[in-house]
């Protein structure tokens, strides 16, 4: 018998090896029904125990879902806003706190005197004592505005004057001198009827108009600490044989106020004090605890598919990709161990979180405390939504503050903006004037280019007509700012406002209100510079009513800068 080559065969079989790779397994459906694929049929149930034993559903935590919590916390409400030793005011949440905070003189432009004139007689009309109009005119008459620098302003006075009342001039002698008001309508020609109606009910009617209108402080007083460019205020919450608690903001910038300008301070005073609030309410709330979501998270059913906005397979598997590592775990394999409570807690309160306790579907009860009691792990070192206390330090007892502020705003734009520059080759900081406040409401934009006129500081030399200039000049609106020792101090310095040979007066309220001495602390112009801005806010708080005011804002600047000034030039 002939003895069979497999040789050939094989030779003729794996001649043409191949390497094939499956990174994943999908089907390969022959019909348009997929009525029979989406009952995922399995021929044997020990498949899917196998499958759930690789993926550990098996092992056992000892753990059950909570079915129910209960939330206790201990609240307290500030209810005095102050702004130094000698000015408290009582506070509620009937007012917006930054409102509250940022409000300010407005000042009275003629756009303002001629729309409060204007608001006088449309009250002397709706009284239908017209005729007394041409008193008030002439006994009020408008400021003299033909020699302002803007055009604007100077066509808008000579259309307004002569036919319009000063009516912030007429709300000032209300204000400050009624009865003086009073006998200079006495001592009119008026009839005694035309009298009688103007004191007190049109008075009365322009008062309320007019404080509708602005919400300002009644003096001048302000928590703008110019020396900073800051806001600075105290929320007082607790007194307590001499220990007093309280929350303060000594860096916010304007804008939008949040719980986290706010610094929790206690002055201690006896030792025996725990630092717990003399007063207050205790709240215990009942909750379903129900699951934290976000998109991409896995679905407990087989046949549930996840929104695509999350690809976890994209996140980088780089060393440096820790991070991303770490949350594909977590949204992965631990998802569904997260839980949501949602607590309620009213506006203008502090809370502080007692404790949880949580009922399992075994109904076993778990009692949570909060992270600063716990011992056998640093979570006490770990603070997200807390406040600290000065100095970034975290405070023994864990308190959130939910401030009343606003959610939405208008916000006009700047009737004042003051670049703060450094310029190192000078050696000097520059207020620098963009937007200063115009007489016809708003800001106007400062002429680039125009500057100082210079002194008569240059001489001429017989030799080769050399020329010697003593010092060059800047433009109009940069006002500087040298540096100066504090008193009593040889090694600390600060800005003090300054002053160019034959320069004018600032024109803006932000480097005016200082008198005669602005200064300003060396460290809050860094090398990015600053910038200050004066703008109107708008907002309607919860009960309906509508605030405006005038507030600051302090934002980054745009580096540093050179004036091109010199000293001692000498010029062929």
């Amino acid at each position: 018998m002939a003895e069979f080559d497999y040789s050939k065969i094989l030779v003729q079989k794996y001649s043409k090896p191949s390497v094939n790779t499956w990174n994943r397994l999908e089907s390969s459906p022959r019909q348009t029904n997929f009525h029979r694929g989406l009952k995922a049929e399995i021929h044997d149930a020990m498949w899917m125990l196998t499958r759930q034993w690789q993926f550990g559903e098996f092992q056992g935590e000892d753990a059950g879902s909570p079915v129910s919590a209960r939330v206790t916390g201990f609240h307290r409400t500030p209810d005095t806003f102050i702004l130094s030793e000698n000015q408290s005011f009582p506070y509620n949440a009937d007012i917006p706190l930054e409102a509250m905070v940022e409000r300010e003189v407005v000042q009275p432009i003629l756009f303002l005197r001629v729309q409060m004139g204007r608001m006088w007689r449309k009250l002397l009309k709706s009284a239908e004592i017209s005729q007394a109009y041409p008193f008030f005119l002439a006994a009020f008459p408008l400021p003299d505005y033909s020699n302002d620098d803007e055009e604007k302003s100077r066509n808008f006075y000579s259309l307004a004057s002569g036919k319009i009342v000063d009516g912030y001039a007429l709300y000032q002698k209300i204000q400050d001198d009624l009865p003086g008001f009073i006998d200079l309508l006495e001592d009119s020609e008026l009839e005694i009827s035309i009298k009688n109606q103007i004191n007190p009910g049109v008075i009365r009617t322009f008062k309320e108009w007019y404080e509708r209108l602005f919400f300002q402080p009644t003096d001048e007083n302000s928590a703008w600490q110019p020396e900073r460019m800051e806001y600075e205020f105290k929320l007082d919450i607790d007194k307590n044989n001499g220990n007093e608690t309280f929350l303060k903001a000594d860096d916010y910038v304007g804008g939008r106020l949040e719980w986290k300008d706010f610094d929790f301070v206690h002055n201690i005073e006896d030792r025996n004090d725990t630092g717990e609030f003399s007063s207050g309410t205790q709240k215990t709330d009942v909750f379903l605890p129900s699951m934290v979501t976000f998109k991409g998270m896995p679905h407990p059913r087989f046949w549930q598919m996840e929104e695509g906005n999350l690809d976890f397979g994209k996140i980088e598997k780089s060393p440096a990709g820790l991070v991303g590592l770490l949350l594909a775990e977590y949204g992965l394999t631990y998802s569904n161990d997260w839980f949501l409570l949602p607590y309620k807690q009213k506006i203008n309160s502090l809370c502080s979180v007692e404790g949880i306790v949580v009922t399992d579907v075994f109904g076993h009860r778990h009692f949570v405390g909060p992270s600063r009691t716990t011992t056998d792990t640093d979570w006490h070192n770990f603070a997200l939504f807390h406040l600290t206390q000065n100095g970034n330090q975290i405070a023994d007892n864990q308190i959130f503050y939910l401030p009343p502020v606003v959610g939405a705003k208008i916000e006009s734009p700047p009737i004042e903006r003051v670049f703060f520059m450094r310029d190192e080759m000078a050696n000097l900081v520059w207020a620098i004037e963009d937007i200063v406040p115009s007489e016809c409401s708003g800001g106007k934009k400062v002429l680039v280019g125009e500057r100082i006129n210079e002194p008569d500081n240059e001489e001429e030399s017989n030799e080769e007509a050399w020329k010697y200039t003593l010092g060059t000049t800047v433009p109009k609106n940069w006002i500087p700012f040298i540096a100066v020792h504090k008193k009593d101090s040889q090694s600390e310095i600060r800005l003090q406002r300054a002053r160019m040979p034959n320069a004018q007066n600032p024109q803006s309220q932000l480097l005016q209100e200082i008198q005669p001495v602005h200064f300003v602390e060396e460290n809050e112009v860094p090398r990015s510079g600053v910038i200050i801005e004066r703008t109107i806010h708008r907002t309607r708080w919860l009960d309906g009513r509508t605030y405006c005011w005038v507030g600051r804002q302090k934002r980054t600047g745009r580096g540093e800068g050179s004036s091109e000034l010199v000293f001692d030039r000498l010029e062929d």
